[in-house]
């Protein structure tokens, strides 16, 4: 007899008054003893259990030692059943199985013995997570074909997770400039320039959790982009005297609102009929990461390059810092190759024409 049916034994012995078949002192004693466990154990203190930000750093503490033990099923594990992953490349964005990304796993684990994630950042709201982190390693194995450079890579990127119900990641949005890492192994195109590699943070990630006062800072990031998509002069009003530009497909930082709004006019010059496509936002704290898909069309000279008059689509997230109700800073993640695909810069040349006799 289990715990619940000595209960209701006892319950119906004392209702009855002796009108139900005496039971052995055996039995009368298990019941009361069966009660009397039942009063303690509802006495005794629950544990609570882990606030958002307890789980997060145990996520996090996880991944960063599956990436630090090259440990892909570990890594695999942490995506539910039929999870996908979407990232952005020369053909534009793609969606895969996550299946296919433990595999590249297990390859930059052989090209980059010494490949380190580590976790800066982390916004969580309900299902879902933005994380953004520095990749470090060193090239010594084999990479995409290519013979081992030598050579140090240290980027930034970012990743928005969607949580299923079994608190698995049911779908991931990774965003990274390729173009970096080509060009701190040597393999960029040639003139092309990138950030340097960075080294290992050694802090410990930053945690936040969305608050219902975080909601502000949303409408604040919105209102600063329309008006500047608008080329609204008040939107400059919701600028820091030095807020700072930290798109990591750009090779360095913009710095002042003089040069920030300078760089703003001469990419709406170049790239006209712009329009963005904001996905979705995540606030909590003083940070706001609001994912977008951005289309336009070139058609003036602009990054020492010539408009090719092509009408494209890129990808990213930006990441907002708001400070005393202004926008003080702006860290963007996306794939310069998405942008060289989506504009012709990777279309290939026409052949040269046979000389005329």
């Amino acid at each position: 007899m289990n715990m619940r049916a000595s209960l209701l034994t006892a319950l119906l012995l004392v209702a009855c008054k002796g009108t139900t078949t005496p039971t052995t002192p055996t039995a009368t004693a298990s019941a009361t003893a069966a009660v009397t466990a039942t009063a303690q154990a509802s006495a005794a203190p629950t544990t609570p259990p882990p606030s958002p930000v307890e789980v997060a750093k145990k996520h996090v503490s996880e991944m960063e030692a599956a990436f630090a033990a090259k440990d892909a099923a570990k890594l695999l594990s942490f995506y539910g059943p039929g999870a996908t992953v979407g990232m952005a490349g020369p053909a534009g964005w793609q969606e895969m199985p996550a299946a296919a990304v433990g595999k590249q796993f297990e390859a930059l684990f052989t090209a980059f013995p010494d490949l380190r994630v580590k976790m800066t950042r982390v916004l969580v709201a309900g299902d879902t997570v933005v994380s953004e982190y520095v990749v470090t390693g060193t090239n010594t194995g084999e990479f995409m074909g290519d013979k081992a450079t030598g050579k140090k890579i240290g980027y930034a990127g970012a990743s928005v997770m969607k949580l299923g119900a079994d608190g698995k990641i049911a779908h991931e949005s990774m965003y990274y400039d390729q173009g970096t890492v080509a060009v701190q192994l040597g393999k960029g195109p040639k003139g092309m320039t990138a950030r340097a590699a960075m080294a290992a943070p050694t802090a410990e990630a930053e945690i936040l959790v969305a608050g219902e006062a975080d909601a502000k800072n949303v409408e604040l990031v919105k209102a600063m982009n329309e008006g500047m998509m608008k080329k609204d002069k008040a939107a400059a009003d919701l600028l820091t005297d030095d807020v700072v530009m930290s798109m990591q497909y750009d090779p360095a930082d913009q710095s002042g609102k003089k040069a920030v709004l300078k760089s703003h006019e001469d990419m709406m010059k170049a790239f006209v009929d712009q329009k963005v496509d904001v996905k979705g936002c995540v606030a909590a704290g003083a940070y706001v990461a609001c994912e977008t898909a951005w289309t336009a069309t070139w058609k003036g000279d602009a990054m020492g390059m010539k408009a090719t008059g092509k009408t494209g689509t890129v990808h990213g997230i930006d990441v907002t810092r708001v400070n005393g109700g202004k926008v003080a800073g702006v860290t963007g993640y996306g794939n310069g190759l998405e942008f060289a695909g989506a504009f012709g810069l990777l279309d290939k040349a026409p052949a040269p024409k046979a000389p005329t006799k």
